[in-house]
C-alpha cells in the first residue's frame, strides 16, 4: 500500500509540474533514472518508475500499430510469468543479471515491472486493443480490481491450497486438482470482491464525489 499511496502522490506531482513544461518525456526519463540509481529497495523503485511510465504514456500521444501492440502485449504476458527455477525463463534470467548499488537484480521484480509497462503501453496506445478492453467484462474487472487485489493473496494462501489438497487427496491428478482449484478460487475471489465493491468501495467513491463537489464546486460522476 505504501507504493500505491506514494506513487499516486508522485503522479499528481508530475502532472502538476508537466502541465506547461516542454520536453515532458525527457523530464519523466530523468525522474526514472533518479529512482533507478537510488538506494531504494528494488520493489519500491520499480513501483515508482511504473507510475512515471504511466504519466509518460499519457503525455506521449503514441499510437502504435496493432501488430506492434500485440507483440508488446504478448511479450508482457510472457514476462509476467517469470519465476526462478522455471525452464522457459532460465536464459532470460541469466542474461539480464546486473548489479546496482552492490545489489543483484531480482528477475521476478524486474520482469513483472516490465510486463506491466508493456501490457499497459500496448493497450493504451492502440485503438483496437483499447476498444476491446473497454467492453463491459473488462470494465467490471477494473472496478473490482482493488477489492481483488486486497483479497486474493490471503485467499490463495489460506483457502486455495486447502481446496487443491482436498481434490488431490480424493484421487485426482495434479493437473486436474490445480485447474479445478484455480477455477473455484477465481470465481470465489470475484464473488467476494463484488460484495466488497458494493458494500465499501462504491459508497466510498460516491461519498468522495459528493465531498469533492462540495469542496471544489466541480461536477463529478461515478458510473
Amino acid at each position: 500500500m505504501k507504493i500505491e499511496l506514494l506513487g499516486s502522490f508522485l503522479t499528481y506531482f508530475i502532472c502538476l509540474v508537466l502541465i506547461r513544461a516542454p520536453n515532458k518525456g525527457l523530464i519523466i526519463l530523468l525522474f526514472c533514472i533518479m529512482f533507478f540509481v537510488s538506494s531504494l529497495p528494488q520493489k519500491e523503485k520499480y513501483g515508482y518508475i511504473a507510475f512515471l511510465f504511466g504519466s509518460f504514456i499519457h503525455f506521449s500521444g503514441l499510437n502504435l500499430r496493432k501488430g506492434v501492440a500485440l507483440i508488446l502485449m504478448l511479450a508482457g504476458l510472457y514476462l509476467g510469468g517469470v519465476h526462478y527455477g522455471s525452464r522457459p525463463y532460465i536464459y532470460a534470467i541469466y542474461y539480464t543479471r546486473f548489479y546496482i548499488n552492490g545489489e543483484e537484480s531480482n528477475a521476478y521484480i524486474l520482469y513483472n515491472f516490465i510486463s506491466g509497462v508493456l501490457i499497459t503501453l500496448a493497450i493504451l496506445t492502440n485503438n483496437s486493443l483499447k476498444m476491446f478492453f473497454a467492453k463491459k467484462p473488462f470494465v467490471y474487472m477494473g472496478k473490482v480490481s482493488f477489492s481483488v487485489y486486497l483479497f486474493h493473496l490471503p485467499f490463495f494462501l489460506i483457502i486455495a491450497t486447502g481446496i487443491f489438497n482436498a481434490i488431490y487427496n480424493a484421487g485426482y491428478s495434479y493437473h486436474e486438482s490445480a485447474i479445478t482449484a484455480t477455477i473455484l478460487s477465481i470465481v470465489t475471489i470475484y464473488a467476494v470482491a463484488n460484495l466488497i465493491f458494493k458494500a465499501v468501495d462504491n459508497p466510498s467513491m460516491r461519498f468522495s464525489s459528493i465531498l469533492a463537489k462540495f469542496l471544489f464546486k466541480t461536477p463529478t460522476r461515478i458510473s
